[in-house]
């Protein structure tokens, strides 16, 4: 069985939030915040894209369903296996 670190969940938490706190910058303070948003928002696109994906079929998930499999069982929508999330000194 396959499973996913959660360190790469983590990290697309961080990079969400610290593009929703760009966006709150950009409008409260100054424009020159939207450059980070950009980019920020282009990265956890890819970072979703790359790594937020069942390990047996490669359907890519949302990071909130993935999150919750960190606890609870949670099974892939497209093959049915079950996503496993541990940490990588576990593995």
């Amino acid at each position: 069985m396959k499973v996913l670190p959660r360190k790469r969940l983590f990290t697309a938490w961080a990079v969400s939030g610290s593009y929703s706190l760009c966006l709150m910058l950009a409008l409260l303070v100054s424009h020159y915040f939207f450059i980070p948003f950009a980019l920020l928002l282009a990265l956890y696109f890819a970072l979703c894209r790359k790594t937020l994906r069942c390990p047996s079929c490669g359907t890519v998930h949302s990071l909130i369903n993935l999150t919750y499999a960190m606890n609870h069982p949670f099974f892939c929508y497209h093959c049915g296996e079950r996503i496993v999330i541990e940490d990588m000194d576990k593995i």
